[in-house]
């Protein structure tokens, strides 16, 4: 069994390299986590009316950051652009907005003076707000089961294992929104696997300053605007 694998190519290690020997990625070997099938699903079966899960439906969350976007209870929201367009700037001011705990999964700068210094800038400093570092899934369990949040952001899938069942799962299980970021390629197209956009109740782009729905399940209206 293999104890690290590179999170762009899953090349698997014995050991943590500084690259990977396969696809020659930098700094994107971590550490492995084996998980069983039967543990991406609830716990327990569950029914309920069509006319609660329709009620559910419209209860829509926003942020006092961007009042203009409906996010939907247990949504999956894809972020995507270009290092340094904005996308870390744009999700925490996002979480920062929202009513209730959030969490901020720092996985490519974990609790850095880097992300200090961005949480300075932007201003952020409530204790509901939380910034966090995992290795595993299981540790992102554990820290979600001691804690009641309104929302998570995971910044950024691209250097993770996770996938977006897990995702899905999290949503459920957690009864929370679920945000998370993803590297592009040189053509400007999300990195990874089309499920992770496919799967997502709402895709927004950010560019030059600027953020963009490209997909919602919530509304017809794409609509955009200006980084805070």
């Amino acid at each position: 069994m293999s104890n690290f694998v590179c999170a762009k190519c899953s090349s698997e290690y014995q050991e943590r390299l500084g690259y990977c020997t396969s696809c020659g990625s930098f700094g994107l070997i971590i550490h492995s986590t084996h998980r069983h099938a039967d543990t991406m699903w609830r716990e327990r079966p569950e029914i309920e009316s069509a006319s609660e899960l329709i009620k559910r439906s419209n209860n829509y969350i926003t942020s006092r950051s961007y009042p203009e976007i409906k996010f939907g209870a247990k949504g999956l929201v894809c972020v995507y652009g270009f290092p340094g367009a904005g996308k870390s700037t744009w999700l925490l001011k996002l979480l920062d907005g929202m009513e209730g705990n959030t969490l901020y999964l720092s996985l490519e700068e974990a609790l850095s003076d880097t992300l200090i210094s961005k949480l300075k800038w932007l201003e952020i400093s409530s204790k509901k707000f939380n910034v966090g570092y995992i290795r595993s899934l299981n540790e992102l369990d554990t820290m979600l089961a001691d804690e009641n949040y309104t929302a998570i952001g995971i910044d950024s899938l691209s250097v993770s294992t996770l996938n977006i069942d897990d995702l899905r799962r999290l949503t459920n299980t957690y009864n929370l929104i679920v945000f998370f970021t993803l590297q592009v390629n040189k053509n400007g197209d999300p990195q990874g696997l089309m499920a992770n956009i496919h799967g997502a109740d709402l895709v927004i782009s950010v560019n030059s300053g600027q953020w963009l729905i490209e997909k919602s399940r919530y509304s017809g209206l794409l609509q955009g605007g200006v980084l805070l």
